[in-house]
């Protein structure tokens, strides 16, 4: 299982700017793919509570303990 939180790096004029906003990855299965999932907070630890709540809803659904979200939100 892959959880990582980052910001953003780029290179503009030789120069490293960082982004202000922190996002995550995750990845569940080893043979799924990698998420990617902004955050618009500058706090890291409000990000990485955010993507282990993400993570943690996610398992329940691939076990099917929980229904996916899409079915959630129209009931």
């Amino acid at each position: 299982m892959i959880l990582t939180i980052f910001r953003p790096k780029r290179t503009k004029n030789g120069q490293p700017p960082v982004s202000r906003s922190y996002r995550g990855r995750y990845r569940i299965e080893k043979s799924g793919n990698i998420e990617d999932v902004p955050f618009n907070t500058t706090d890291k630890r409000i990000a990485h509570q955010r993507l282990e709540q993400i993570v943690k809803e996610r398992q329940v659904e691939s076990v099917g303990l929980l229904a996916p979200k899409i079915q959630r939100a129209a009931g």
